[in-house]
């Protein structure tokens, strides 16, 4: 059985000649039971989340591969050639410039320590790379007279 579809009203329209009788003829207008919609309009994605960048203060504990550890206190401030970066290592006690020599891209980062204070007690001049995690810390590897050392650092407000 055909199923038609409902109608909210039809009209029928008996048409008939003037002065002679001519057959009726009967014309049915369907009007629909509800105006077409526009169809919905798709969810909105939701917006990217701009990726954790390397600008920020990081802390947490280096450890040096033959064993030693350290902490470190560490404010990365640009992502450009220059001082890109600023670490403290109190126990040491040392403080040191990070140089970059070419632009990041807000994730990794590669420089050149360069130490400011406590030559006697820290190597200098080490190669490091640092990258933020998919957790949204810092891994940090650094190289330099024969030794190896990495850090995982956590992001934390800047103290003054």
């Amino acid at each position: 059985m055909r199923s038609w579809p409902a109608r909210a009203a039809a009209s029928v329209l008996v048409l008939g000649g003037g002065c002679a009788p001519l057959p009726a003829a009967v014309v049915v207008i369907d009007i629909p039971a509800q105006a077409p919609t526009a169809p919905e309009a798709a969810p909105a994605a939701p917006a990217a989340q701009p990726a954790p960048t390397l600008l920020g203060h990081w802390e947490g504990e280096g450890v040096q591969e033959s064993g030693p550890t350290w902490t470190m206190v560490v404010d990365v401030v640009a992502l450009g050639p220059g001082v890109c970066g600023r670490a403290r290592y109190p126990k040491e006690p040392c403080t040191a410039d990070w140089i970059c020599s070419k632009r990041s891209d807000g994730r990794t980062l590669q420089a050149r320590e360069h130490l400011t204070s406590g030559q006697e007690a820290c190597v200098d001049d080490g190669e490091m790379t640092m990258e933020v995690t998919p957790a949204g810390t810092l891994a940090w590897r650094w190289t330099g007279s024969g030794e190896a050392a990495h850090a995982e650092l956590t992001r934390t407000p800047a103290r003054r």
